[in-house]
């Protein structure tokens, strides 16, 4: 055989053996083929629509007014501060397996993963120990203990003191120092990158920045500090001010001791609660309005705000999913818990009286805490998400 006639040769063999494979294929399945027929004509991919279908599986009764709930990794428990009943409610899926007597009004609580105890703020001038469903310690602090932060590198947990004008500093069940700061202090936050602890002093205008058990800076921020974030894709934290009858509600954004940006909020809104979103790098910022009033999210990236997000009205608190990326946010007053996707309002889950929302990452359940301002009888509810 010539040399020419071979690469025909090899052609027409390999027609041949993908003629037979298909006809092999066809006796095998019948719909075989059809696969190939009914091919769209256009290869360019469905467009896909982001859709959330919530549906609460259970309402778990508690104490009366829940405000806050923390997770616990360690034993999958969600622990729900009874703020007027004294106790702490601790679910297990969808089932209270435990209310323990704390005393006082906790109100915070925030856990250890050093040591698996939940720390729980007690709105007098104690914070509780819980190890699983026991109290193990009641540490004496300053006046109204009202939230905290955990440093990983020290293992230190850092309680701010309302009306002391301190934060205490716990190792373990011991306070080992006890750090005078500005004048109504809450809501410290740890960034990762510095190892320093930011505080905000909410009467006098200022941000405490800790290292260690010392002060290193006072930060001028705008008029009445209200909470902080920390953004690990950027170093920055944001800090919301409320503003004041003489100055617009601002966010200030820090990067170290320094003041690197000063953003207005919206439509004379008062920015009151901040969130980053580590799915997307992005930081939401919740500027309540009194009354009726929906409130705006402004999402941040960097120093910029890139949108801005009606949602429902009488907004408590701001919580992110880190299964989907996306972000709830309870609406009092509207009776639903609006949620967000990136730069877009995707649901509005009908929910009355929804107060404060976590997320669970062991079993992908929302829970959220609901109760009447007249009957003060709380309620879990427990969303499938």
């Amino acid at each position: 055989m010539s040399t020419s006639k071979k690469p025909l040769l090899i052609v027409v063999v390999v027609v041949v053996i993908i003629i037979i494979i298909f006809f092999l294929m066809q006796i095998i399945n019948p719909s075989f083929l059809n696969y190939f027929i009914s091919l769209p004509s256009s290869t360019t991919p469905p467009k896909i629509t982001t859709t959330v279908t919530p549906s609460i599986i259970a309402n778990i009764s508690v104490g009366k007014s829940p405000s806050y709930a923390t997770y616990d990794p360690s034993n999958n428990y969600v622990y729900v501060m009874n703020a007027l009943s004294g106790t702490v409610s601790v679910l297990s899926g969808t089932s209270v397996i435990a209310n323990v007597t704390i005393g006082g009004q906790p109100s915070f609580a925030i856990y250890n993963p050093s040591n698996n105890y939940v720390y729980v703020t007690n709105g007098q001038y104690t914070v509780s120990v819980l190890s699983g469903t026991s109290v193990i310690a009641n540490i004496s602090v300053g006046h109204i203990p009202n939230s905290a932060t955990y440093d990983p590198i020290n293992k230190y947990i850092y309680v701010p003191n309302l009306l002391s004008n301190t934060v205490s500093v716990i190792n373990g069940t011991s306070v080992i120092a006890t750090i005078p700061v500005g004048n109504a202090p809450y809501g410290p936050v740890y960034d990762t990158v510095n190892g320093y602890i930011y505080l905000i002093n909410q009467k006098d205008d200022t941000v405490s920045v800790i290292n260690g058990t010392s002060v290193i800076a006072t930060i001028p921020v705008g008029a009445s500090p209200s909470s902080a974030a920390y953004d690990p894709n950027n170093g920055y934290v944001y800090v919301t001010n409320a503003g004041s009858s003489a100055a617009s509600g601002t966010v200030y954004i820090l990067n170290g001791t320094s003041v690197i940006a000063n953003v207005t909020a919206p439509d004379g809104s008062l920015p009151s609660l901040v969130i980053y979103n580590s799915h997307n790098h992005y930081v939401y910022v919740a500027n309540f309005n009194y009354e009726t009033v929906p409130t705006i999210i402004s999402v941040f990236k960097g120093t910029s705000v890139i949108a801005n997000v009606t949602v429902g009205a009488g907004l408590v608190s701001i919580t992110y999913d880190a299964s989907n990326g996306y972000i709830y946010v309870p609406n009092s007053l509207s009776n639903t818990i609006s949620v967000l996707s990136g730069t877009s309002l995707i649901d509005n889950i009908n929910l009355a009286n929804s107060m404060y929302s976590l997320y669970n990452p062991s079993n992908g359940y929302l829970y959220v805490t609901t109760y009447s301002y007249s009957s003060e009888v709380g309620t879990v509810a427990v969303l499938r998400v």
